[in-house]
């Protein structure tokens, strides 16, 4: 089949979307932005420490090369009650998990996320946001 839409959300087929995604607002920035984004991945646990191992693997230059390319569109700044490492999409996460072992699972992958370069990044971003 040919895609003839101008905007495909591809979701591999062993992925779930435990947590609130704002897949409005990631279209809204591709129209608005539509020259600079092309391409829009939603953190998960097996990339989030994406930018740690690339510039294990090609160096301080190029990891902050990498991270000079991150975009952050207005439109994009979500309510971190909602979408932020404290906000009830967490929570929802976190009930939807039925056993220990996943929730242990969750704040073990929550703890390692809190030391990654994404998220200190963000969070020294958004305190010049203040």
């Amino acid at each position: 089949y040919c895609v003839t839409t101008p905007y495909v959300c591809v979701i591999q087929h062993d992925r779930t979307f435990m947590r609130p995604s704002p897949i409005t607002e990631i279209v809204h920035t591709m129209i608005q932005y539509k020259h600079k984004v092309k391409y829009v991945g939603l953190s998960m646990r097996s990339n989030y420490a994406y930018r740690d191992i690339f510039t294990g693997k090609y160096g301080r230059s190029a990891g902050d090369t990498l991270g000079d390319m991150v975009l952050r569109p207005e439109s994009l700044k979500l309510d971190g009650s909602v979408y932020g490492p404290h906000g009830i999409g967490l929570q929802i996460m976190m009930n939807a998990a039925k056993s220990k072992k996943l929730r242990e699972n969750f704040e073990n992958s929550i703890k390692t996320y809190r030391g990654t370069t994404q998220y200190l990044s963000h969070v020294e971003w958004e305190e010049t946001q203040e």
